[in-house]
């Protein structure tokens, strides 16, 4: 199988990510992560285009990751009855978005 992957993943074990949602926020398990995204679990479906708004720590004394992204692939995770989400990165910055 041929390797689509642009950038190096780094597993992160331990780490949650907050996403926006509407109004609320919300911590997810962050699986992995690159310079170009990151995949995290989440407890519903989210369709493919979808805008994500969010931060995350890849050190949790430092200061966190700002993001601005796109849903680019979902899986399902019948046993935990959970999906697996692959976020691109369109924008990150150590400045709170907008």
């Amino acid at each position: 199988m041929e390797e689509r992957r642009k950038h190096s993943r780094w597993n992160i074990q331990h780490r949650h990510a907050t996403l926006k949602k509407g109004m609320a926020s919300c911590d997810v398990p962050l699986v992995d992560l690159s310079s170009g995204g990151m995949r995290i679990v989440l407890d519903e479906d989210i369709p493919v285009g979808s805008k994500i708004i969010g931060e995350f720590r890849v050190v949790p004394q430092r200061d966190p990751y700002f993001i601005q992204g796109s849903v680019t692939w979902t899986r399902s995770i019948p046993q935990e009855q959970k999906f697996e989400v692959g976020i691109e990165f369109n924008k990150i910055n150590t400045i709170p978005n907008p």
